[in-house]
Parts: C-alpha cells; sequence; structure tokens
C-alpha cells in the first residue's frame, strides 16, 4: 500500500500528513515539492482517495471509491499531466467548468490534481491562482512540483507545502525494478539519468545502448570495428534519436569501465564484461568516453564523435 510505502520512505510526509488529517488541518490545496520522486505522485492519489474517503485516517486504498480514483474512474477527480504536454487554458477551462457543476458521486467531494505545474505559462497559473483564492467548499487541489522555486510566490503563499527529499541511488534503483526492469538494468538507467526518469522496458534507444556497450568491450581487440558497427547499429538512428542513443551509450561505457575497478552487481554476464577490461588501460578508456561525453554538451555532431572514439580506442588497444 502506499501509506505503507510513504511511512517507510517519507517519514516526515507521512507523519506531516497524518497529523494534519486527524486534526483536521489539510488545507483545501496542497503543494508536493522537491526533486523528481514518483512517490509525489502516489501520495497525490492517496490523498485524492482520503479526501473523498473522509474517515480522519488515510484512506483504506482497497475500496471501491479508492480503486476507481486510482484509474482514473472518479467522476469528480481532474488529473492534468505536466509531465506529457505543457499545461493549456483549455485544460485549466474544463477544470473550471466541470467543478463549478454540481458533484456526481454521492462522497460530494471534488479533487483536482496538477502534475508538474511548473509546466505552465504565467497566464494559466494566474488562472489556477484564482481558482485557488476562490475554491468552493468541496473543492480540494493538489499540486506537484518538481522546482518549487520557479513558481509564482503567490502560487505558494495560498497552499500547504510538503516537500519531499531526493531520491538515494538504492532509491532509484528501486524504482526501475519496481517498473519490472531486472536488476542490472535498473543499475545502468540510474546511471544513465542519475535520477529516476519513466521509461518503457522494451526502449529501443536504451536496450540498443546497452547492446552496442557489450559489443564494443567484445571487439576491444579488434577495435577498427568499431566504426562498423557504429555504422550498423546507431547510425540509422536521426537527429534527436542519435543524439539520446549516444549519450546513453557513452554514460554506459563511462560506468562500466568504472565498474571494472570494483563493482557488487551480482550479475555473471555483467562480472565477465567488466572483467575483460582488465586487460586493458582502463584510464586511458575512461579518458576517451569522458572526454567524448564532454564534446556533447557542445551539439558536436555525434557520428564525428563515434568515429572519432573509434580511432583513438584504435591507438591504445
Amino acid at each position: 500500500m502506499i501509506k505503507e510505502i510513504l511511512k517507510e520512505k517519507e517519514e516526515i510526509v507521512y507523519y506531516s500528513l497524518l497529523n494534519a488529517i486527524k486534526n483536521h488541518r489539510l488545507s483545501k490545496m496542497i503543494l508536493l515539492s522537491g526533486p523528481k520522486n514518483p512517490l509525489k505522485i502516489k501520495t497525490a492519489y492517496l490523498l485524492a482517495q482520503t479526501i473523498i474517503e473522509d474517515s480522519g485516517d488515510f484512506a483504506c486504498e482497497e475500496c471501491n471509491t479508492c480503486q476507481r480514483v486510482l484509474k482514473g474512474e472518479y467522476l469528480d477527480m481532474i488529473y492534468i499531466d505536466g509531465n506529457e504536454d505543457k499545461i493549456l487554458k483549455s485544460d485549466i477551462d474544463k477544470l473550471f467548468e466541470e467543478f463549478y457543476q454540481t458533484s456526481v458521486e454521492i462522497n460530494n467531494k471534488k479533487v483536482f490534481i496538477i502534475n508538474n505545474i511548473n509546466n505552465s505559462t504565467d497566464k494559466v497559473l494566474n488562472m489556477i491562482l484564482k481558482f485557488i483564492e476562490e475554491p468552493k467548499d468541496n473543492v480540494y487541489g493538489i499540486l506537484i512540483s518538481d522546482e518549487i522555486d520557479s513558481l509564482l510566490e503567490t502560487v505558494k503563499s495560498r497552499c500547504q507545502i510538503i516537500p519531499f527529499r531526493e531520491l538515494s541511488k538504492e532509491d532509484i534503483v528501486d524504482e526501475y525494478m519496481h517498473d519490472g526492469f531486472e536488476r542490472t538494468d535498473a543499475y545502468l538507467l540510474m546511471n544513465i539519468f542519475n535520477e529516476y526518469q519513466k521509461i518503457d522496458l522494451n526502449d529501443e534507444l536504451y536496450l540498443c545502448a546497452r547492446d552496442m556497450v557489450y559489443r564494443t568491450i567484445e571487439i576491444l581487440d579488434d577495435a577498427w570495428m568499431l566504426e562498423m558497427e557504429y555504422q550498423n547499429n546507431l547510425y540509422g538512428y536521426k537527429d534527436k534519436k542519435l543524439k539520446s542513443v549516444t549519450d546513453y551509450y557513452l554514460s554506459l561505457m563511462i560506468t562500466v569501465i568504472n565498474d571494472s575497478f570494483g563493482c557488487e552487481i551480482e550479475d555473471n554476464e555483467y562480472q565477465k564484461m567488466i572483467a575483460k577490461l582488465e586487460n586493458y588501460s582502463r584510464y586511458e578508456l575512461l579518458d576517451i568516453f569522458l572526454k567524448a561525453r564532454d564534446m556533447c554538451k557542445y551539439n558536436y555532431d555525434r557520428k564525428l564523435l563515434l568515429d572519432s572514439v573509434a580511432y583513438k580506442l584504435g591507438n591504445i588497444v
């Protein structure tokens, strides 16, 4: 259950909200803030369930109403996802239209959740602010922000702010594993993004970059072949996809080279792969890939960059 995860991972948040709920001091407008953390959106839904259930404690999370809230089937709840698209005036117009009408559900509580409220124009934020300033008695709002400092002070001042901590590396790995990734892949994704980012289990760019790392180490003795491998496996991507798959590849190469000096990943295939690197000058290898990753910051042509990597590798192995 989310409330149990919240208590374990975010004890201060858990007890702050629990005390507010038990003492009937939960604000009509709540702002869940802090670094990217998937527990924020889960907490938002838990709060929506709690407000609607209105039992004086956290929601049970199991009843029909709680499940309908979680599935987006509760008619008096609206979810706006600013992570996927920019929050538009039309989104807020729809919110106004729905929430100024009589409640459809018997609980007579209306709740809206706006994820990544930062992804709004000032005009949209001012519309939300007007809505906050003139709330109906049965309307509650839950806002989520990864960058609270960039929000309008007038918005923050009208909210009960609940700060979440930054995820540890192990927390990030756990989140990816919860999404279905094997531990090694979860560990590698954590090293690519240095945070939790939602990614598909079969993400083509990640899988291609990971396989290219294994192939690179497999043929390192014949580094002259790498240019052909890049041509066959990476250069078919264009523009943003080529940049992304290249960035993934370089980050992963840096990770596995670093891991060859010592790694606790209990994966025999991964351990065998990094063990091969002990036969080479790992500091020189690391230097090549670190410099290549630095060049990416300057929007360097990815094909020229990878060709340069292949050439440099051929000169040291």
